[in-house]
């Protein structure tokens, strides 16, 4: 019996967006299974130890982008129980968009059978390794099994092809940590005040001319790398595609035209439906599958001769140096792949180059001729008494118009009424009582039949559902040996999406009207910018001129007190810093003459003033909320914390000004104290200067405001005046 579920956003058509179960036990420990209806057909799986603010939970719901979330009921009642909130909870005060919460029984989540499922469905060269490396992530494997069930009974979605789908291991510990908050105030994924895509940092970077490439961009802007050779490597890339013109327009040409590779490898891994369900007929159920698999079996053969040609953009033209790049030579060396040719070839041999597949309502003829003759003796027979069958039609109306003259009959097929008459008449003629079934088509046009003609009908219906059958068969055989090398086609896919975000990475810095630059990358070391500038302000172009400002961070110079007048620029060089932290750790290029960025694991942000009236919160509350999450990420790990960025706003502007300043001036002090903290701290409360005098790490600058010909804000070092 399928579980007791409600209805789910997409249940009514075709279903779309992440879906997410999710199962955590007494100890904090999270497992949590996904697949992505619109993307390539994959299984992602992952397992954290949390703490009490379930940061790597929402971390990972956040890249995830979940739009359906299954839950235990077991962890739904810990969630009320628990004074701390539970994750329930904590899920509950996020607002990254819909997202329906779904309890299932814990009998649907069956660790022993999540393991079942995971070695029928991984990647045939990959499933002793990730049997091994699933085995121990009993809660992982417990959320793989309801995952299964929900999209079996609730979506009707099967995701069991055997053999043929990617299981995807998700280690948060490689990536820094974004918290939703950071991201609204910072507007990376969209603008939190009128909720456009396009005026945000990602509709910013998004020149990205496949799906998939858009998809990989938001991830990696939700969840930036941490893992210094990857960053390099993506760093040399963009160079690469940056310092040869030729190189950089023949990949966009060609990426241009791959369209959504995720999808084809939807249609190759996921069985067509049935028809059943919704009441189709047998031919019409056997047209749709045949159609649906006709479909994907061209667009698979246009995708893998763009392969060839997008190997031969990557190849070096005669005279050019070989570009310098890991990711690029790793590219091109999936892109020659003799598998690559093999499965052309393969299609070609069975279907015609003519073939296509149209609609599935374009008639019968569309699908007749799609397999080459001499693959199937008997489909060849049966195609050539089909093809009797349309010739005596054709004979049986140019007999008719021949015979009876006015009006001039044209052969029709419907998918309701099969082959008939039309006719083109303004007023409705006297017809012999030969002619049957007549009645209007539409205003101007008659459609009638006889019983010659019903016989002829019926006949090809029959032979028509037999062709129908045979082709799908042999297309079936032709996907089942495409999909014994599916894993060639996800690696392609992956080469494909990365090329085409970095590639829109290059292209932000060859289009961008200042200057950009790679900024170094280390492991430890200072924050260093020299003339950054706010990506956002500077390509939407907010302000006439924009002003760059310089920025040293640093171990032992960790606390930058930033004072200034109102509309100076403070909240401007708060959030610019925190963007070129992102863009830098996702491998591009960033608005500066200089920079140094060393690896951040952790952005924590307190930004705007602003009360909550869902949780009842005034503007006081939600920065005390806020601090306290900051001090406790800080400081609530066993092991030193990740290098983090820091940036508050005006604290205490929420209250009086005297608790204001001491709140402002403790939080500062704690901040101060974490020396693998850097933090800017920007105040109105001109007291907080005195921290340079106290502790040898805090340095003071103020915003200089001055009227020129343009408003002009630069920061300057010393206390505001």
């Amino acid at each position: 019996m399928p579980p007791p579920m409600g209805d789910a956003p997409g249940a009514g058509g075709r279903p779309s967006g992440s879906i997410v179960a999710l199962v955590e036990n007494s100890r904090r420990e999270v497992g949590l299974a996904t697949c992505d209806l619109d993307a390539a057909p994959t299984i992602s799986l992952a397992q954290v130890s949390d703490d009490k603010f379930y940061t790597r939970s929402l971390s990972l719901l956040g890249r995830f982008d979940a739009r359906v979330l299954l839950f235990c009921h077991g962890s739904a009642a810990r969630g009320d129980k628990d004074p701390s909130g539970g994750l329930l909870r904590a899920i509950a005060r996020l607002d990254d968009g819909p997202l329906h919460v779904e309890p299932l029984s814990r009998k649907y989540f069956d660790e022993a059978k999540g393991l079942e499922i995971v070695r029928d469905v991984a990647l045939r060269d990959d499933a002793v390794a990730v049997e091994k490396e699933v085995a121990p992530m009993f809660l992982a494997l417990a959320a793989v099994s309801a995952l299964v069930e929900y999209c079996r009974w609730k979506l009707n979605v099967l995701v069991q092809a055997s053999r043929s789908i990617r299981i995807d291991i998700v280690q948060v510990d490689g990536y820094m940590l974004l918290d939703s908050a950071t991201l609204a105030n910072l507007e990376v994924l969209s603008n939190p005040r009128t909720g456009d895509d396009k005026r945000c940092l990602l509709g910013v970077l998004n020149r990205c001319r496949t799906r998939g490439g858009q998809r990989l961009l938001r991830t990696s802007l939700r969840m930036p790398l941490c893992d210094l050779p990857s960053i390099r490597a993506r760093q040399q890339c963009v160079r690469a595609l940056l310092s040869c013109q030729r190189l950089f327009e023949d990949t966009a040409r060609v990426l241009a035209r791959f369209g959504d590779f995720d999808a084809i490898l939807r249609a190759l891994v996921t069985p067509p439906a049935s028809g059943a369900a919704s009441g189709a007929s047998p031919v019409a159920a056997a047209q749709s599958r045949c159609v649906a698999r006709v479909r994907a079996l061209l667009k698979l053969r246009h995708a893998l001769g763009l392969a060839a040609e997008l190997h031969a953009a990557l190849e070096p033209a005669e005279g050019e140096p070989q570009a310098e790049s890991a990711i690029l030579a790793s590219c091109a060396e999936q892109l020659r792949r003799p598998s690559i040719s093999a499965l052309v070839e393969l299609i070609e041999r069975v279907v015609r180059p003519e073939a296509s597949a149209g609609k599935a309502s374009s008639g019968p003829a569309a699908l007749v001729s799609v397999v080459r003759d001499g693959v199937d003796p008997v489909l060849d027979h049966t195609r050539r008494v089909w093809e009797q069958g349309y010739a005596d039609l054709h004979a049986l109306v140019e007999h008719y118009n021949e015979h009876f003259g006015r009006p001039a009959f044209a052969l029709a097929h419907s998918a309701r009424r099969g082959f008939h008459l039309t006719a083109a008449v303004d007023v409705e003629p006297e017809l012999p009582r030969t002619f049957i079934h007549v009645a209007r088509a539409s205003k101007r046009t008659l459609g009638c039949s006889t019983e010659q003609l019903e016989q002829i009908n019926a006949r090809m219906t029959k032979t028509n559902h037999e062709i129908l059958l045979l082709t799908d068969r042999v297309l079936e055989g032709v996907l089942a040996e495409v999909r014994a090398d599916v894993r060639l086609l996800y690696l392609l896919a992956e080469s494909v999406s990365l090329l085409d975000m970095l590639l829109a990475l290059a292209e932000l810095a060859a289009t961008a009207d200042g200057e950009y630059t790679c900024p170094e990358i280390t492991d430890g070391g200072p924050l260093v910018v020299r003339n950054g500038r706010h990506v956002l302000i500077e390509h939407l172009r907010a302000v006439d001129e924009l002003v760059p400002n310089s920025l040293y961070l640093s171990e032992a110079s960790n606390l930058l007190v930033l004072t200034g007048a109102n509309m100076s620029g403070k909240s401007t060089m708060l959030q610019q810093s925190m963007l070129l932290v992102i863009l830098a750790q996702v491998g591009a290029m960033v608005p500066a003459a200089f920079a140094s960025v060393p690896v951040f694991g952790r952005l924590l942000s307190r930004l705007g003033s602003a009360d909550c009236l869902e949780s009842n919160a005034s503007t006081f509350t939600v920065e005390m909320v806020e601090v306290a999450y900051i001090a406790r990420a800080l400081g609530a790990h066993d092991q030193p914390p990740p290098r983090a960025l820091v940036v508050v706003d005006e604290l205490g502007r929420g209250t009086s000004n005297a608790e204001g300043l001491a709140i402002a001036w403790a939080t500062a002090e704690l901040l101060a104290g974490c020396g693998r903290a850097y933090t800017l701290f920007a105040t109105h409360f001109l007291q907080l200067d005195c921290l340079a005098q106290l502790y040898p790490n805090v340095r003071c600058y103020n915003m200089a405001v001055a009227q020129v010909s343009a408003r002009d804000a630069r920061s300057r070092r010393g206390a505001c005046s």
